[in-house]
């Protein structure tokens, strides 16, 4: 019910975002755009955007390695499932798909994968408040709102990373010995929290480091080659700028792609830079229809492995706790 109800509310968030993007677009402007485009310039951007894939799963495998000893070729496909699976599904039914088949293939526990894409997504954020610094360079200094985001956006994460230590650190500290829900619910959040140990070692964390600022270069340079497809020419700040406002795009709740909130932030935020007009939601439409089109294409040879689940039959959950 809760599922369905996220899923209503991320319909109705994106149906109005997608109102508020397309209410007075002139269309024949849009499709002059996409005529008078350069196609040229999407070869690479095919070739770029697809890199941060290898990228994002070679991250994959750092974090993965101190749980369990793994290589790029057998993740590869399983993240782009998950990729995929966001793609089609609502409420990032990806994360948890990508988690179940994870681990099934690696015959590890569902938390200490699940833990992993966790430590995933923060280290994301802490690459993503990076881009937030250099973007607001170019931020107008009179639009204080963006400037305070980037200090709750820092505070949030500081929080929730000594939240993970204290419960990592805590189980073996405090409730050793205590008996009933608190040590299992431990004991469950201790194979979640193994996605941290990666930080053991620093060689580790630089690579993980590394290789999220590789992710998020790519991110910048597929936008900054597509951008002259539609003779934008947008700079590497204005691309963290825009790469920011898609950012809290995708971060809300919205229908299974991010259609709508996508456009509506990626459009407000190019509005901040005096980029408007016709030509810019073409630029931002297509951007996203790249995004779109080169994950589900990565991760649809793997569902297509998956199979179809007969109906009245059901696929065994793997255990929590193995």
């Amino acid at each position: 019910m809760k599922m369905k109800f996220r899923a209503i509310i991320g319909l109705l968030v994106s149906f109005f975002c997608l109102w508020l993007v397309l209410k007075d677009l002139k269309w024949n402007d849009v499709f002059l755009s996409f005529s008078e485009a350069k196609w040229i310039w999407t070869i690479p951007v095919i070739f770029v955007y697809g890199t941060s894939f290898l990228f994002r799963t070679w991250r994959w495998s750092s974090i993965l390695s101190p749980i369990k000893k793994t290589n790029i070729p057998t993740l590869f496909p399983i993240l782009c499932f998950g990729y995929l699976i966001n793609n089609i599904l609502p409420a990032r039914a990806g994360e948890f798909a990508r988690a179940f088949a994870g681990s099934k293939k690696l015959k590890i526990s569902l938390s200490s994968v699940l833990g992993t894409i966790f430590i995933e997504r923060i280290t994301d954020i802490l690459t993503f408040v990076g881009v937030m610094m250099l973007a607001s360079s170019v931020i107008p200094q009179s639009y204080l709102p963006f400037k305070k985001g980037i200090v709750l956006v820092v505070l949030g994460f500081l929080f929730i990373l000594s939240i993970l230590i204290f419960l990592k650190v805590g189980k073996g500290m405090i409730w050793k010995n205590k008996k009933g829900f608190l040590p299992k619910f431990l004991d469950l959040m201790d194979r979640f929290l193994q996605g941290l140990l990666f930080l053991k070692t620093p060689i580790r964390i630089a690579i993980v480091c590394g290789l999220s600022i590789a992710v998020w270069t790519i991110e910048l340079l597929t936008i900054m080659i597509l951008s002259r497809a539609f003779s934008l020419d947008l700079s590497f700040f204005q691309s963290c700028a825009l790469l920011v406002g898609i950012g809290f795009g995708v971060m809300i709740p919205a229908a299974p792609g991010y259609i709508g909130t996508y456009e509506f932030f990626a459009q407000k935020m190019l509005g901040l830079l005096g980029i408007e007009g016709a030509t810019t939601i073409s630029f931002v439409i297509l951007l996203h229809v790249f995004h779109l089109t080169i994950s589900s294409l990565l991760g649809l040879p793997y569902l297509i492995k998956l199979g179809y689940i007969p109906e009245g039959k059901s696929v065994p959950s793997p255990s929590l706790s193995s």
